[in-house]
């Protein structure tokens, strides 16, 4: 029974109120009714399947048209991201014989009324057009006169809410009180989708019609259509109905994401404008009924021509996004391929340490002469010389047998030049005794004569610790007459032309081998070494048996420098190389030479994304006359769009100081294919390291190994997604190998931790 109510009316309602008991049946009602459509007789719950989030992108001009009963308003819509849109609008008057004519008719007419105003504009380009309608009609069939994508057809509901979410991100209901019908926000896992509810049918197989009035009984009686909408002429009359049916939808979200701390609300409608006891009675009741969670009611501030841009520009990128995807799909890597990729990789080290296929091996897994990992009894204090990518590192290291002996190493970094990089082997060989001879002078270490440590992060052959031929420049170096030459010799007679300085170098070390010795004494599992910066690189501690090509009568182990940017160049990557990776392959110093590091390295990944952006532009997806030129993107910039720290204002910033001009809405895009690179260097290079750990676990006949990487590189260390990616595809594809990754925070350490386990077993051979 109904509760005792007013018999007067006002403001043309004739209000009649519910009790507590009342209003939650009707709420539990709908409630039903959500949670299950299908078994009601009137569902009332439509998803609209709109993946509708707003990421603060959406600029740029639009055409709208706004569809009633009898006229045609077509708005010309500038959404800017840092001022207020701007519409303009013309009105198209329906004829008669259109608006009771066919769709056929209708969309003729639209379609001459958008010529008309185009022409009346001089609008050449093709704009995105939003349409909605504003009165219920069946859909106008506009889509398949235009380019695909071009139309976006908007339901009123969800251009409402949106109008209200464009300034009010919170707001993620639109109730619209003249007819019934909600839209909401609905969470799909880590999507946002559009859901509509129409309670107009609720009630139609009569389970609410004791509720009734006599006034709605009449009112229902008198429509044209008496069976039909039967809510929406109770709730007309009623606050309080339209109040326990948004507390069942808000119900319903706090069901889905309990964690929600509140809930904003965008009410719309010419009865909850104009009438403030309507309004007031109706945001009472949603309170009452909705005590799990905090309410606000959010004024619609912009009209629904706003929301419908901003829905057709959500659209516009989400078929962009597409069109992207698309073109990325070559650098896509599944986990079957991944697996395939690390099969080749094991194949290809046993084509390396075998003696029969060494010579023709591409990985040619080199010895190192490294027979042992540091004991923790290493003292003394040494140099360390390191040649890297486009800069010198020269590092002064004392290393003591107790960590309270040792003391910060003393660091400097020099410049290399491109002229001397690619000049020749003598010019920059002097170069690099000078900068030593300037660190000497400069920290005052002139007195005693210093060991030396040459990191030298290029492909050798050694013969011993301190011998080494190089085989061939990487990284981008092409100084000549310095290939099959022993570097420590070149080295040895540039440090003898500066006589003041007074230094011998013990030992050439590769920089992963170096790496992999700092890891070890942070972890006593540290047995693989890995490079991941300008290039990429690894080592590990290999039954010395299984180098036949040196010592297949030796037993013990020794680290094997795998020289793994190599991985590729016989071809057998051919399949997952993409025209991006040719294209940056014949514009490098070394074209068909070092394929595999040329998709990893940090040096290369700015060159591809580089290669796809243009790629995109010449599909005119965005960045329009976009032309190749060398190094504009490197790996600090591709660390710096990747991560979340810079908003993407920021972001297009730095893109505008790399030449790349693009407007908002194409940032995002840029982060997208510059993820999708670093993602495949990521997956490739968990790939490698998979097959270097079952390599290991295979040699001991261990069901599960538990082993340390130690790793360095600008690439693991500072970008974004890198290392975890990485680590997750490694899990995946090494199941039985549970891996340790050890940060090496300075390979001057590990190259010191070598010269003096070296010093000391040269005085432990003299004391014999």
């Amino acid at each position: 029974m109904l509760a005792p109510g007013k018999e007067h009316a006002t403001s043309g309602h004739v209000p009649f109120c519910l009790s507590n008991e009342q209003l939650t049946a009707v709420k539990r009602l709908m409630l039903d009714n959500l949670r299950d459509p299908q078994k009601q007789h009137t569902p009332i719950k439509f998803p609209m399947n709109v993946n509708l989030i707003l990421d603060g992108t959406e600029c740029g001009e639009y055409l709208v048209l706004a569809l009633e009963q009898n006229k045609l308003q077509i708005f010309m819509v500038k959404l800017d991201v840092c001022n207020e849109p701007q519409t303009e609008s013309e009105d198209f008057n329906i004829p008669e014989e259109i608006v009771n004519g066919t769709n056929k008719k209708l969309s003729d007419y639209l379609d001459t009324c958008l010529v008309s105003l185009k022409k009346k504009r001089n609008l050449n380009q093709e704009l995105p057009i939003g349409l909605i309608y504003l009165f219920p009609r069946d859909e106008v069939d506009l889509e398949q006169r235009y380019p695909a994508g071009l139309i976006t057809t908007v339901n009123d509901a969800v251009a409402k809410m949106m109008s209200c979410r464009y300034r009010e991100p919170a707001c993620e209901v639109d109730l619209i009180v003249d007819t019934g019908g909600v839209c909401y926000m609905e969470r799909e896992g880590n999507c946002r989708t559009c859901g509509k509810v129409e309670w107009g049918t609720l009630v139609n197989d009569g389970v609410l019609s004791h509720l009734q009035t006599e006034y709605n009984k009449q009112l229902v009686s008198d429509a044209p259509t008496p069976s039909k909408q039967c809510f929406n002429k109770m709730s007309t009359l009623s606050p309080q109905l339209h109040g326990a049916g948004l507390a069942a939808v808000i119900d319903w979200m706090l069901n889905e994401c309990p964690a929600r701390t509140g809930i904003t609300v965008g009410v719309n409608g010419q009865l909850y404008k104009t009438d403030p006891n309507f309004s007031q009675c109706f945001q009472k009741t949603v309170v009452d009924l909705s005590l799990g969670c905090p309410v606000t009611f959010q004024a619609l501030s912009y009209g629904p021509e706003i929301g419908t841009a901003l829905v057709t520009a959500v659209e516009k990128r989400r078929t962009k996004i597409e069109k992207i995807e698309n073109l990325l799909k070559p650098l896509q890597m599944s986990e079957k391929i991944l697996q395939e990729v690390q099969a080749r990789m094991r194949q290809e080290m046993e084509r390396g340490l075998e003696k029969e296929t060494h010579q023709c091996a591409f990985l040619k897994m080199l010895p190192t002469y490294i027979c042992s990992k540091p004991t923790g009894n290493e003292t003394g204090e040494f140099i360390v010389l390191e040649l890297g990518g486009k800069n010198m590192h020269i590092v002064h290291v004392r290393i003591g047998g107790r960590p309270e002996e040792e003391r910060s190493p003393i660091k400097e970094t020099y410049t290399l030049p491109q002229n001397l990089m690619k000049g020749t082997g003598e010019e920059l060989f002097d170069h690099i005794a000078s900068c030593l001879l300037d660190f000497q002078k400069v920290h005052n270490l002139g007195g005693n004569k210093m060991y030396l440590s040459f990191v030298f992060p290029f492909p050798c052959k050694q013969t011993a610790l301190n011998q080494g031929c190089l085989i061939k420049w990487t990284k981008g170096f092409a100084a000549s007459g310095c290939e099959e030459k022993n570097v420590v010799e070149l080295l040895e007679r540039a440090i003898k032309q500066k006589r003041e300085l007074n230094m011998t170098v013990i030992a050439l070390v590769n920089d992963t081998t170096s790496t992999m010795m700092a890891g070890c004494s942070k972890h006593n599992s540290c047995e693989i070494g890995l490079i991941v910066g300008t290039g990429t690189n690894a080592c590990y501690m290999e039954e010395t048996k299984n180098i036949q090509m040196e010592m297949e009568n030796m037993s013990g182990q020794m680290c094997v420098n795998m020289e793994w940017g190599a991985f590729g160049d016989n071809g057998c990557l051919d399949d997952i190389i993409t025209d991006f990776d040719q294209e940056v392959d014949v514009s490098s110093v070394n074209p068909g030479k070092q394929r595999f590091e040329k998709m990893i390295g940090g040096m290369y990944l700015g060159q591809i994304v580089h290669r796809v952006l243009i790629g995109l532009a010449h599909n005119d997806f965005l960045l329009s006359n976009l032309e190749p030129r060398e190094n504009l993107l490197e790996l600090k910039h591709l660390c710096l769009i990747e991560g979340d720290k810079l908003s993407l204002v920021e972001v297009r910033s730095v893109l505008l100081k790399c030449g790349l001009n693009c407007a908002l809405d194409e940032v995002k895009m840029v982060k997208i294919v510059c993820r999708a690179v670093s993602t495949r260097a990521a997956q490739l290079c968990a790939a490698g390291v998979a097959a270097v750990v079952e390599k290991i676990r295979e040699n001991r006949a261990l069901d599960h190994l538990k082993i340390a990487v130690g790793v360095n590189g600008p690439l693991y260390e500072d970008h974004p997604n890198f290392k975890d990616e990485m680590e997750s595809t490694l899990k995946k594809l090494a199941p039985c190998c549970t891996v340790t990754f050890v940060q090496s925070d300075s390979k001057g350490k590990g190259a010191a931790l070598i010269s003096a386990a070296t010093i000391n077993a040269q005085t432990n051979q003299s004391t014999k």
